[in-house]
């Protein structure tokens, strides 16, 4: 059986701390930390930001072929795919047909400061389709399954970071607003605990059909 009991706890104590924040206007968050403001973080979120694009999820695969134990690598494998098809159903639908109209930061904000009209970052912003933030559920989903490869408890804590830095690299990339990341976190964290409950159900009704028959 995997143990994530402490994610659990880390998604209760991130609702706990971050939760106030949707209190505040809308694009507060994402006008006074951006890459406009504070340039000289441009760098660092640009290859942070990249972990949620999905090219390292081979790497994962190949964990699970290589190092994971035999008994457990098919449960973490199937539940690593159903957890991604899941994510990308939500956020897709989500996406392209209940927020499909919500403006991304560079659109929202009608009236601009002169420095944000200067783009010297080579980046390109995206204009609609804002909510949730892909790049965080998938990095969630990426970063809870990359626990099940150590009992380090450190280890832990820096993946958790990762997800967070990644998740505020979309903020500060000015792609997406506080409440986009927020969710995303969510939808990550979601797609697994469905993906695990699934298959764990699948595995119950099994041994019941050919188990229990043997038994009466």
């Amino acid at each position: 059986m995997i143990k994530f009991q402490h994610q659990w706890i880390f998604y209760s104590l991130l609702t706990l701390v971050l939760s106030p924040l949707l209190l505040l206007p809308k694009g507060q968050i994402v006008y006074n930390f951006n890459l406009f403001e504070f340039p000289y973080f441009f760098n660092f979120f640009k290859y942070i930001t990249y972990l949620g694009d999905g090219i390292f999820i081979p790497i994962l695969l190949i964990l699970f072929f290589f190092v994971s134990k035999k008994r457990k690598r098919n449960f973490k494998l199937i539940s690593f795919i159903i957890s991604c098809i899941l994510m990308v159903i939500i956020v897709w639908s989500l996406k392209h047909l209940i927020f499909d109209d919500l403006s991304r930061p560079f659109n929202f904000f009608v009236s601009k400061p002169e420095s944000w009209l200067i783009n010297d970052f080579n980046l390109s912003f995206h204009k609609h389709k804002t909510f949730p933030s892909g790049h965080t559920a998938t990095a969630t989903i990426f970063g809870l399954y990359l626990m099940e490869f150590t009992q380090n408890k450190f280890k832990k804590y820096f993946i958790y970071l990762i997800i967070l830095l990644v998740g505020a690299s979309r903020i500060y990339l000015f792609q997406h607003f506080f409440i986009d990341v927020f969710i995303g976190f969510y939808v990550g964290f979601l797609s697994v605990s469905l993906s695990r409950i699934i298959l764990l159900y699948y595995m119950k009704s099994k041994i019941k059909k050919y188990f229990i028959p043997n038994f009466q």
